[in-house]
């Protein structure tokens, strides 16, 4: 079936290449008086008609090579990768919280076991250099700190001193 559509679509196009051939050379003698009205024809009516058939038969390649590829696959793997690597982190500040208590709490090196091997439970074929980047790029997206409790480090002397006002001269 794509044979024939393929097959289909190219003696289409070589028509009208061929019938745009003989409409240059009718064109080229023809009086002077007339000579726009070919061009006013390829500006306004095949040109556009040609450019819609182009970019129909783009998106159709586009779509065949994302199906070869599985390039819709490898996207919707990603997303389920991310989500998880949320729950995995979610799960390892769960875990931190009934440890906060005890005499052993939950450093990060812990929380990112927890994380990682959450993700691998749920995803198998995940190595754990993938999991852990997306574990960091969750991380990256989440502000403020986890359910542990544990604050982030600020320096001092990273104050940032406001921006003296300045006025704006107005017209007068």
């Amino acid at each position: 079936m794509k044979k024939v559509a393929l097959a289909f679509i190219c003696i289409c196009l070589w028509t009208i290449l061929a019938l745009i051939g003989v409409a240059f050379a009718a064109d080229a003698t023809a009086p002077a008086a007339s000579s726009g009205i070919m061009a006013g024809f390829l500006n306004n009516t095949l040109f556009p008609f040609l450019t819609a058939l182009l970019m129909g038969l783009i998106t159709y390649g586009a779509k065949l090579l994302a199906t070869k590829y599985n390039l819709q696959i490898l996207a919707d793997n990603n997303d389920m990768l991310m989500k998880l690597a949320a729950q995995g982190i979610a799960f390892a500040e769960e875990k931190a919280a009934t440890f906060a208590d005890s005499k052993v709490p939950l450093n990060g090196n812990d929380k990112m076991t927890q994380a990682v091997s959450y993700i691998i439970n749920a995803m198998p074929k995940v190595t754990p250099e993938q999991a852990q980047n997306a574990v960091h790029a969750v991380l990256a997206m989440i502000p403020g700190a986890g359910a542990s409790g544990a604050s982030t480090f600020v320096p001092a002397a990273t104050t940032i001193p406001a921006p003296a006002a300045t006025t704006i001269p107005t017209a007068s």
